[in-house]
């Protein structure tokens, strides 16, 4: 009977039967394979990277941020914004290049069937905010904090993403017109 291909890929990068060898494990090799992925094997090479207990994390982040770059490459708009929003730590380790098709991914991902979608959502798009210009994406920050501020119960998680996306929000939210106007009314 075949081999699962996640099962296959996990034993060469482990080192496990019938692959043993000395120097295993090694899944950071999955940095340096993703850009020869297939199409096919892409979804078991994200699964199997976020899957590994025992890896470092900058290692595993590092591995992530090609794989997530191969899904970029190969027009897989889901697993991008899928894996940055289950894993936003990957953020820093992205490429300048996928910055802005990684925050456009997320911000249209339908993650209604996401458990915390909303939230975690708002955490990635405030990560990569930092990381780009702010004037392009004002309006989409803008969007996505409004919607997790109406959200019910906002949790310590929830409230953390809201802080940070309005961390990103370089614009005053009111001019200070009619701020000034206010004052005025309230003496």
């Amino acid at each position: 009977m075949p081999e699962n291909p996640q099962s296959t890929l996990r034993a060469l990068l482990l080192g496990e039967p019938p692959h043993e060898r000395p120097g295993a494990p090694e899944p950071e090799l999955l940095a340096e394979l993703a850009p020869e992925l297939p199409a096919a094997v892409l979804a078991n090479a994200i699964n199997t990277i976020t899957g590994i207990g025992f890896m470092p994390e900058a290692g595993r982040l590092a591995a992530l941020a090609a794989l997530l770059q191969r899904a970029h490459e190969l027009g897989d708009r889901a697993s991008l914004a899928s894996e940055l929003v289950r894993f936003p730590r990957v953020v820093p380790h992205l490429s300048s290049a996928l910055l802005e098709p990684a925050f456009a991914a997320v911000f249209e991902a339908d993650l209604a069937s996401v458990y915390r979608g909303e939230a975690d959502r708002a955490l990635a798009l405030g990560l990569l905010a930092g990381r780009l210009p702010a004037t392009p994406f004002l309006r989409s920050l803008t969007q996505a904090a409004l919607t997790l501020a109406k959200q019910p119960n906002l949790d310590s998680d929830r409230q953390e993403a809201l802080v940070i996306l309005l961390s990103h929000l370089t614009v005053p939210l009111l001019s200070e017109e009619p701020m000034r106007c206010w004052r005025q009314r309230a003496r």
